[in-house]
């Protein structure tokens, strides 16, 4: 007896119109391309629970391919010649159901690498002891201080500046800013910032609060205002220990140990934050932070505001072989987002003796 049937191959919408048969061990269907088709009987599974309606049939071999035929007599007939089609059915869901175990498990884990990728830097970090941090950032400030000093190669010598009427107004800069986050003056968890004598216009922080401008940074502003922007900037990512959250996500779980052992990574460090750089997210908080920092500490945010402006039409690219290492995105969007939050009136960032102090920081004398 034949019956008549409509075939899927699950690969397209495109529906064949079948004739059946049943065979000793299989079940023809046809013409499907011009050709038959041969679906052994151990292949064949209820893709639905047969009853009064269509019969839906599937075939282990033909992933996503459906038989549906609309007399439920075939279901019938196909139980009489090949009556373990119930318990190959169960196998197969079972199949099935393993082969979702595995994939939910699969995407769990990959949830819980994602998860650790993302978050455990930053849950880490704070453990890190301050000491540690502190000699790490000492060497990182040291190496990034001779990588831009040998590619620097204008007048500036690369060196951290030592003039000390300099450095006492920049560390009166720094206390000012310093006490809007509770941090300490001196000791563990204190700022310590200083001036590298090269000509290009740029900052960085490393871990333990270890933050270096460059005197071209100075040259390039046009107002103690507009320096404190960057300097809270940097602040701000060393109060999020974005420095620290950066190594331990490039140098991993094993290395990260070591760290909190005290091993230490300080050897690659600062070629990792040069090339690692900081998310967009990480930016957005250390903008919003150092945002903060000068308005709890009573300055005007004006400077910050048009530095960003500035940034996006004066400030000079970095030389060729430091494109690659840029640390901080140049964008009117930020100027814009912050000047939305503008509602102070805060004073000058520096008395005008120590901005000018500050500007001799590199002089010899």
């Amino acid at each position: 007896m034949g019956w008549r049937g409509r075939y899927f191959d699950g690969q397209s919408a495109v529906r064949h119109d079948v004739a059946l048969e049943l065979e000793k061990d299989r079940l023809e269907l046809g013409p499907v391309g011009g050709a038959t088709l041969h679906w052994a009987f151990g292949e064949l599974y209820w893709a639905e629970k047969p009853g009064s309606g269509a019969v839906h049939l599937g075939a282990s071999t033909s992933p996503g391919a459906r038989l549906i035929v609309e007399d439920p007599g075939f279901a019938v007939a196909l139980r009489q010649v090949f009556p373990e089609i119930d318990r190959e059915t169960s196998r197969h869901l079972g199949h099935r159901r393993s082969l979702f175990l595995v994939l939910g498990c699969a995407l769990a884990l990959v949830a819980v690498i994602y998860g650790a990728v993302a978050f455990l830097p930053g849950w880490i970090a704070p453990l890190v002891p301050a000491s540690i941090q502190q000699t790490i950032g000492d060497a990182v400030i040291r190496d990034i201080v001779g990588i831009f000093g040998r590619i620097d190669r204008k007048k500036g010598d690369g060196q951290i500046c030592t003039n000390r009427e300099g450095q006492d107004a920049l560390d009166r800069l720094v206390a000012r800013l310093a006490a809007g986050a509770g941090t300490p003056a001196a000791g563990p968890g204190a700022f310590q910032v200083r001036v590298a004598d090269i000509e290009i216009p740029n900052g960085f922080t490393a871990p333990g609060g270890r933050i270096v401008l460059f005197k071209g940074l100075i040259d390039f502003v046009r107002s103690p205002d507009e320096l404190t922007g960057v300097l809270a900037h940097e602040m701000a990512h060393a109060i999020h220990r974005h420095p620290t959250v950066s190594i331990i996500r490039e140098i991993g779980m094993v290395a990260t140990l070591d760290l909190l052992l005290g091993s230490g990574v300080a050897g690659g460090a600062a070629g990792i934050l040069l090339r690692t750089g900081y998310s967009r997210e990480a930016e957005r908080e250390a903008d919003d932070t150092g945002f903060r920092l000068m308005q709890q500490a009573g300055m005007s945010t004006a400077g910050m505001i048009g530095l960003f402006e500035r940034f996006e039409k004066e400030l000079p690219s970095l030389p060729k072989e430091l494109e690659a290492f840029s640390t901080h995105p140049r964008s009117a969007d930020r100027a814009r987002r912050l000047a939305e939050r503008a509602r102070d009136a805060g004073g000058p960032a520096m008395p005008e003796p120590d901005w000018q102090a500050l500007r001799k920081i590199c002089d010899k004398s």
